[in-house]
């Protein structure tokens, strides 16, 4: 038994990853340099890229504890089945593009807060900027995540309540 479940968390997390990568290429080979203004920023694709493969890790095992949550409350009632790690995946990837180019379009300066740095007493920079929790990568994770519940839920009610 614990093999079994073992195997599904690897096999969960794997299929994540590897969608995640297929998504990203598609998307950056496909979408012309006209929706993706830096595609052509050599910096910019190495930066992506190793985003891509750190953050992968990461978001891997957070998207598995995430299927198992709905799983353990009874949201999804199937425990890592193929089609639903697959959907979520694709789901993951799409809102998290959408979110990303929505915060793209967000005025720069909305985005950030002028504050001094002060260490000692003493003031090292005036006016520093820095950029709003709301819309730094870890907050769109979170947006992505929330939706992404919001999605299961709704779909959970649907299915109990088809009239």
């Amino acid at each position: 038994m614990m093999k079994k479940i073992i195997k599904a968390i690897l096999c969960s997390y794997l299929s994540f990853c590897s969608i995640q990568i297929l998504c990203f290429i598609t998307a950056y080979t496909l979408l012309p340099s006209a929706v993706i203004e830096q595609i052509n920023n050599a910096q910019y694709a190495y930066g992506i890229i190793v985003e891509l493969l750190i953050l992968l890790f990461i978001i891997g095992w957070i998207n598995t504890a995430f299927l198992y949550f709905l799983y353990v409350t009874g949201i999804d009632d199937k425990i890592f089945s193929a089609k639903s790690y697959v959907i979520e995946s694709f789901l993951y990837y799409i809102l998290n593009l959408a979110i990303g180019f929505i915060i793209g379009l967000i005025p720069t300066e909305t985005k950030f807060y002028y504050h001094d740095i002060i260490i000692n007493g003493s003031i090292i920079s005036k006016n520093a900027y820095t950029l709003k929790f709301y819309y730094t990568a870890e907050a769109q994770i979170i947006y992505v995540y929330v939706i992404l519940l919001l999605f299961y839920v709704a779909r959970r009610m649907i299915k109990r309540h088809p009239n």
